[in-house]
């Protein structure tokens, strides 16, 4: 009785430190910002429309909530996501603009560390020993992990999502999992790629709860958006080709590395672009054809974020931050496989410090296009830790 209270008063000042730190820096980036001219904005007025009754995919009542709130910058004349994202912020479109983008750092904060514990769980060396804190400290450095929490990004809800499926599926949870995955939908230029290997996934192994649960959610979340507008996947459709046509070929991803080859050379950059895409599809492909049966649930997400990452045409370095499932799964197999201590622990650290040089060599360059090379790195690592000695090839 009294080791069992002693657990339970650890626990309740762990997770209070840990609401006092994350608040406070929540608190510190809100108060140190332009929180007004900011990417969290045009989530928080996607859900704040909910309430007034105002359509985000029209140009008139989007510029005018601009306004409305005294926000200056506007990157869009519409809103450039799914319309059932903008339910999904409805409850912080209640909040002020201040508070609610305090309460979203704060859960994003907490969204990060449960990912990374619920990652590592598997392992209890990992959590519960001396690996821990050199992760931890990786994730803290991890450019990523920054612009997601001071630009108040939905990536760390796209992660802890993910992380939430692999769970399900660990523990055989095989439709709720399906039903949870088809949310990172919400962001199609990473979600809809994701949902499509870790589909091809579940149909080679002819999982058919799971590919029922994809489905079965997809079609709800299409049918929640025609609550407010019976149109918007045709309105969507047009926004996003417009917003794509304005950024196309200059995100981290095969694609703006290809323009930057080609000297931003449409017509040389599509063909080279198409053709990475398609050898780095070939090569995913396979691996989950000759592999599907020794894949984890975590390999197989992760593998797929960092094919979306690559792939997509438009995707920003805070996306990135879904390459921590990746991390994870090959730091555990370098563990497994007995790697030096100090190799291990340090990996992600160097990682961090690549994509910090990435960063000034970006601003030198004035173009985020060089940061392709993070989720290259790791898709690269992540097919030779597939390739391990035989008798270790379960990929767990």
């Amino acid at each position: 009785m009294n080791n069992l209270f002693y657990w339970l008063r650890r626990k309740y000042m762990l997770g209070t430190l840990i609401t006092v730190v994350f608040l406070a820096i929540a608190l510190q980036i809100v108060n140190t910002i332009d929180y007004r001219n900011s990417d969290f904005f045009t989530f928080w007025l996607s859900g704040h429309m909910v309430w007034t009754g105002q359509n985000p995919y029209d140009a008139s009542d989007w510029i005018s909530g601009h306004k409305q709130f005294g926000v200056t910058w506007i990157p869009n004349d519409r809103f450039v996501y799914p319309l059932p994202l903008s339910i999904f912020y409805a409850p912080l479109g209640l909040l002020s603009l201040y508070h609610a983008y305090i309460l979203w750092i704060f859960l994003s904060e907490i969204m990060i560390l449960l990912s990374v514990y619920m990652l590592m769980l598997p392992d209890t060396d990992l959590v519960s020993g001396w690996y821990i804190f050199p992760i931890l400290a990786g994730v803290i450095l991890f450019r990523p992990t920054w612009i997601t929490l001071l630009d108040g990004q939905i990536t760390a809800f796209l992660l802890f999502t993910l992380v939430c499926v692999i769970w399900l599926w660990g523990k055989d949870k095989w439709f709720l999992g399906g039903i949870l995955l088809s949310s990172v939908g919400l962001k199609p230029n990473i979600g809809l790629p994701i949902i499509a290997i870790v589909s091809f996934w579940l149909f080679v192994q002819r999982n058919k709860t799971a590919l029922a649960g994809i489905l079965l959610s997809g079609t709800t979340l299409a049918l929640i958006g025609m609550l407010l507008s019976a149109n918007w996947i045709v309105e969507y459709w047009a926004i996003g080709n417009t917003k794509l046509s304005q950024t196309f070929g200059y995100a981290p991803t095969v694609w703006g590395l290809s323009s930057y080859i080609t000297n931003f050379d449409l017509s040389k950059s599509l063909q080279l672009g198409w053709i990475l895409t398609i050898i780095i599809l070939f090569v995913v492909l396979l691996i989950v054809w000759k592999k599907h049966d020794v894949l984890s649930a975590a390999w197989i997400v992760g593998l797929s974020a960092t094919f979306a990452l690559l792939i997509t045409p438009y995707s920003w370095p805070y996306d990135q931050i879904l390459l921590l499932i990746l991390i994870i799964a090959i730091l555990m197999k370098m563990k497994e496989l007995q790697y030096h201590y100090l190799l291990t622990t340090t990996a992600f650290i160097l990682l961090d410090i690549v994509a910090i040089s990435l960063l000034l060599l970006s601003g030198k360059v004035q173009m985020e296009i060089p940061n392709v090379a993070i989720p290259l790195v790791v898709f690269l690592f992540s097919l030779y830790f597939l390739k391990v000695p035989d008798g270790k090839n379960a990929v767990a």
